[in-house]
């Protein structure tokens, strides 16, 4: 018996787990290719295991993109009330 809290941290974990796993074969994976000789002249190696081989996981890790709207004297106003009162 668990809470739905207690729940979605198992599942979490469960999921950073087989993440790290998928990772680690990854970097494997990219080790053997980059220690195999070159098989054509000019041919540039990827150097980066995330290039490599890339997994949606992956973009979701990417910084959050940035409001293209500016707040508002309002809105200013309302945000620096809010924090004002946080640390407190």
């Amino acid at each position: 018996m668990t809470t739905w809290v207690e729940l979605r941290a198992l599942e979490k974990g469960w999921e950073e787990a087989e993440h790290r796993e998928w990772e680690r074969a990854r970097f494997v994976a990219h080790l053997n290719y980059l220690c195999q000789p070159v098989w054509s002249k000019g041919s540039p190696k990827e150097k980066d295991p995330r290039r490599f081989h890339p997994f949606p996981w992956d973009k979701t890790a990417a910084a959050p993109p940035k409001a293209d709207k500016q707040p508002t004297k309002r809105e200013e106003k309302k945000l620096n009330e809010l924090f004002k009162s946080i640390k407190k």
